[in-house]
């Protein structure tokens, strides 16, 4: 939601409605910690979303199912987005600068564990 961080949340709405992650794939699955994903089926489009975004505060918790921007280090997010699939959280991700800006819901989770 907004609330928890309001220019992820703003990048991520954005790219939905580009259809940046129309027939994009999961790029990195580390068991029982992330599934990683956002890089575009289309490289230019991909190129076009390479321009970062500033890091929101981390008020949220990165628990099991929530959804974070990757980094590569302060103020360096694009479209890169993980989902946590630790189901005791990545807490220890927090005090690194990950802002939570949503959760996957139902069957998704499902879905994102039977990757996992």
């Amino acid at each position: 939601t907004r609330a928890l961080a309001p220019h992820g949340v703003d990048r991520l709405h954005a790219l939905v409605r580009a259809r940046f992650f129309d027939g994009a794939a999961f790029f990195r699955v580390v068991p029982r910690f992330v599934v990683q994903f956002g890089i575009s089926a289309d490289p230019a489009l991909t190129a076009e979303w390479d321009s970062a975004i500033p890091d929101d505060p981390v008020v949220g918790h990165n628990d099991f199912g929530t959804v974070s921007f990757a980094t590569r280090g302060p103020n360096t997010r694009t479209a890169q987005l993980f989902i946590n699939t630790n189901p005791d959280g990545n807490r220890f991700l927090d005090s690194q600068g990950f802002a939570p800006l949503g959760r996957v819901l139902g069957d998704g989770m499902d879905a994102i564990t039977a990757v996992s």
